[in-house]
């Protein structure tokens, strides 16, 4: 899972090796969605997506894992580097709000699933 997360960073991890991405995300949990890497700790949740995946792989199966998270701790944080553009427009339409700024990224938190049916009770 770890080459095709560092094919997914492509630019933005370039000096980085397979052993140094595994002991970076030691502490995460690491979910393989169609060749997508979700990488998980508590409410913090980042995406890798593969230029052939991309647009193709969030589907139910990434909006369960993200409910998950939001059952859990009651929101997703993510951050997402200022000048990827790719990454805030992903981020607006799954209804994440910027919160705030780090460096060079922007800090976004979800507190709602847009795209999560209601769960039917009996």
């Amino acid at each position: 899972m770890c080459a095709s997360l560092l094919r997914a960073l492509g630019d933005r991890a370039p000096d980085m090796s397979a052993e140094q991405l595994e002991q970076r995300l030691a502490d995460w949990d690491l979910v393989d969605i169609f060749g997508a890497v979700v990488m998980i700790r508590g409410a913090e949740m980042h995406v890798g997506a593969v230029p052939e995946v991309r647009k193709r792989w969030f589907g139910r199966r990434a909006v369960a894992v993200m409910a998950d998270v939001l059952r859990k701790h009651g929101r997703i944080e993510t951050l997402v580097q200022k000048d990827h553009a790719p990454g805030h427009a992903f981020a607006w339409r799954l209804g994440f709000e910027q919160v705030g700024e780090s460096g060079a990224a922007i800090r976004y938190e979800l507190r709602k699933l847009r795209h999560a049916k209601p769960s039917r009770t009996a």
